[in-house]
């Protein structure tokens, strides 16, 4: 999936009180912000998130790679641009429901406030927006990429009663079993 193939019949996103064409957001990280204004957990994260763009756009050596596009559930225009007034991003128009549901479908959008990262070549990094902005609210470690499964593992495992070091693992095929003792199962 691209970043933008779901917004093939958009044109223009709104900024600003201006339109901004499509192709000024390829080839960047794309935040997609599912929210609502009658959502008070949006309303909560809403300022939140504003607040970690004015800075990031302020103070982060790449704030020229990442936007966010605002796609709302409101009811009507008119909560939508009372909402959008308060948000310092893009907007998809709100005009473009049917787009709005293709996105929705298209990450498996389950409730808001949703907030979805893309990377420039369109592959999904997080559904967990809300926790990086939250975690990291100097965005020390964007784009967030996800590590791999030898970066989480750490450098030693137990083996029985002896500790192994990663090279222990280097060529195998790797199983993870997640359990407890008192887990009957």
């Amino acid at each position: 999936m691209t970043s933008l193939k779901e917004l093939k019949d958009v044109q223009t996103f709104l900024k600003d009180g201006k339109e901004v064409a499509k192709a000024d957001l390829a080839n960047k990280y794309i935040g997609f912000y599912f929210s609502a204004h009658w959502c008070p957990p949006c309303r909560g994260f809403t300022p939140q998130l504003a607040k970690w763009y004015k800075d990031f756009k302020a103070n982060h050596e790449r704030k020229d790679d990442f936007e966010i596009i605002f796609v709302s559930s409101d009811r009507d225009e008119e909560a939508f641009n009372e909402y959008f007034d308060e948000m310092p991003w893009a907007a998809l128009p709100y005009d473009q429901r049917k787009v709005k549901n293709k996105l929705s479908s298209a990450f498996k959008v389950q409730g808001i406030p949703t907030f979805v990262i893309v990377s420039p070549e369109g592959e999904l990094m997080t559904k967990s927006g809300r926790n990086l902005v939250s975690d990291d609210p100097k965005a020390a470690n964007f784009p967030w990429t996800p590590k791999s499964v030898s970066e989480m593992l750490g450098d030693s495992f137990r083996k029985g009663k002896e500790t192994v070091g990663k090279e222990a693992l280097e060529g195998k095929y790797l199983a993870l079993y997640f359990s407890a003792h008192w887990c009957g199962p």
